[in-house]
């Protein structure tokens, strides 16, 4: 399919990612739709709806795909209020897709490859890990504690780091391998996320808080360039 077009700054970039393995004829569908539910429900007159280009399938069975809708009309519209219309939710369900929406000038000026970064913990993966390497000595409950102190703003991050490797004393060397086969999960969406963003040829890094043991293996596991954590 063609690569989205169109110089008219008041409009949309969609990005949808479906849940499971698509036709073409379901994604036109889809996508046809979706547009006429916009134009009902935000009066975006005169929009001219673009052809759209396939970007990936995940491996989670999620074809990307991502299209743009222009207007000749004076404004666009209110991009929350567009993404969080019921219409546009039960579109997503019927079809199986969920859509992100971006104004088309902030989707261009994003389109040449960059740099992205990416926390760790709660972000790339699901788990906090040093309440992880706690609860393997006994000690999740005192190490959650001084997170959430540092949280709050009572105490800084060093401070709060050494307090709470300081109660790690006894965990096992054995513990990343375990931690990396039965406790990290991966946040829903990153795989197809990075795996995208490096079809692109944007370069990746993890910078996190946490260590280098677990931060070197997301880093391989997502293909990223770079990653930074402490050592312990």
């Amino acid at each position: 399919m063609a690569e989205p077009n169109g110089t008219v700054e008041n409009g949309m970039v969609l990005t949808l990612f479906y849940k499971s393995p698509v036709s073409a004829d379901v994604v036109a569908d889809s996508i046809r739709h979706l547009h006429s539910v916009i134009n009902k429900t935000c009066e975006f007159q005169q929009a001219v709806l673009n052809p759209y280009k396939e970007l990936e399938w995940g491996d989670e069975g999620v074809r990307v795909v991502v299209t743009t809708i222009v207007s000749t009309s004076a404004d666009c519209p209110d991009i929350r209020t567009v993404s969080k219309g019921r219409e546009v939710a039960e579109t997503e369900q019927k079809f199986g897709f969920e859509a992100v929406f971006e104004r088309k000038n902030t989707y261009d000026s994003h389109r040449a490859p960059g740099l992205a970064v990416f926390d760790m913990d709660s972000t790339l993966i699901q788990q906090e890990v040093i309440d992880e390497l706690a609860a393997a000595v006994g000690v999740k409950d005192k190490v959650s504690a001084i997170t959430t102190r540092a949280m709050e703003g009572e105490i800084d991050f060093t401070e709060s780091l050494k307090l709470r490797v300081a109660l790690l004393e006894g965990v096992p060397t054995t513990v990343w391998d375990d931690l990396k086969e039965s406790t990290i999960k991966f946040t829903p969406g990153a795989r197809d996320l990075t795996k995208c963003l490096k079809q692109l040829g944007w370069k990746m890094a993890v910078l996190s808080g946490g260590f280098t043991p677990l931060a070197s293996w997301v880093a391989h596991e997502l293909e990223l360039d770079y990653y930074h954590a402490n050592k312990l």
